[in-house]
């Protein structure tokens, strides 16, 4: 299912990012205002159905780049035109810093699995050390 999600996300997310390019930057993504996603599923010129919406703003908002806008101190939220709507409350903050952490465990725990794997495969076939192999994997 999360690949399915991975791939319903890099199909839509250019559309957002032109439609609404101050909000949805991949390298400075701001904050959103609580409602945006209402906002959003309305808007007929996303062409994005509910579904499809949910899954793009789900992984949007799981991003390392929009937790760490989140987390700054003085955040701000915005509406999709721009303008501020207010600003980032505590309690969404440490959910952010909660959600980050979680996400650097399972970073780190899908990394090494990888390796694992491809251990397995270089022992079963033989042809590569672990130290190339490591090398190849860290690499990606």
């Amino acid at each position: 299912m999360k690949n399915n999600q991975h791939r319903v996300y890099k199909a839509n997310i250019d559309k957002l990012i032109e439609l609404y390019p101050f909000i949805f930057n991949k390298k400075a993504p701001k904050p959103l205002a609580i409602g945006s996603y209402q906002q959003l599923a309305m808007d007929d010129a996303t062409g994005l159905t509910n579904t499809v919406m949910r899954s793009v703003l789900m992984i949007w908002t799981n991003r390392f780049e929009y937790l760490r806008e989140v987390i700054k101190h003085d955040a701000k939220r915005y509406n999709l035109d721009g303008s501020v709507q207010g600003e980032v409350t505590p309690e969404h903050r440490t959910a952010a810093i909660i959600r980050q952490r979680k996400n650097r465990s399972a970073s780190k725990m899908a990394r090494r699995k990888r390796i694992q794997l491809e251990e397995e495969r270089i022992n079963e076939i033989g042809v590569i050390d672990k130290k190339e192999l490591i090398c190849l994997v860290r690499s990606k």
